[in-house]
């Protein structure tokens, strides 16, 4: 849902109400606040929901693996504030160098039916383009009719501009990219591996005994099937 002429003293109200009335926090909120508009997201449950609490713990259990039981965790769905207004994600991680409530995660996700894959990509760019410390944003598209999980993995990525350019610009460029897509249908993973490089995530290089999270063909297409199962 979106509503125009919403002012910042609107959304302070908003926030107030949400912390009176904890059942109204089943509504993710993104506000622009130079165009005063504010785009209302219902909390998604069953399938859509399901998909992306089981991929974060997924996710968890790969650090801990690398012995980084206490080096990331999630956020939830904690709100932001960018240049251009703020937003709350469907889940947010961030390694443990970042302590601070208002320092920004390193990993989102962003979760919805198929039909809304358009409206999912604007929020990658929102998230990306808000903060430096955003690096990575998996979108989860959510097909029931066809049992179909599509995945988005989107990044900003820095590439040098040509010697042309650079006589007239910086040496190299900065641009959103997507990085990664996966269709995971009638039980086959198309696209797979994810990797998710470990420097963007934990904001260092790895030590020995830890490295890029990978999840595999097989890992994504459990995953999946265990969604579909839990679902019937």
């Amino acid at each position: 849902m979106v509503f125009l002429s919403v002012t910042q003293e609107h959304i302070a109200n908003i926030h107030r109400i949400r912390d009176i009335r904890r059942r109204h926090r089943g509504i993710n909120i993104m506000y622009l606040k130079n165009e005063e508009v504010l785009i209302l997201k219902m909390n998604l449950s069953g399938v859509p929901g399901m998909a992306y609490i089981e991929f974060g713990i997924m996710l968890r259990m790969k650090t801990i693996q690398m012995g980084l039981r206490d080096g990331f965790y999630g956020m939830g769905r904690t709100t932001f504030e960018g240049l251009i207004g703020q937003k709350e994600a469907d889940s947010t991680f961030k390694p443990s160098v970042r302590r601070m409530a208002a320092d920004w995660p390193t990993v989102v996700f962003e979760c919805g039916f198929s039909q809304s894959l358009e409206r999912l990509r604007v929020d990658s760019c929102w998230w990306l383009q808000s903060s430096t410390d955003v690096k990575i944003v998996l979108l989860f598209a959510i097909s029931e009719a066809e049992k179909r999980i599509h995945l988005e993995q989107w990044e900003m990525i820095t590439l040098p501009n040509s010697p042309a350019s650079q006589a007239h610009s910086a040496p190299v460029t900065t641009t959103l990219r997507k990085t990664n897509e996966i269709d995971i249908v009638a039980g086959v993973a198309l696209g797979a591996p994810l990797t998710f490089d470990f420097q963007k995530v934990f904001l260092r290089p790895p030590v020995q005994g830890e490295g890029d999270i990978v999840f595999s063909a097989q890992e994504l297409e459990r995953w999946a099937a265990h969604i579909w199962a839990c679902a019937q």
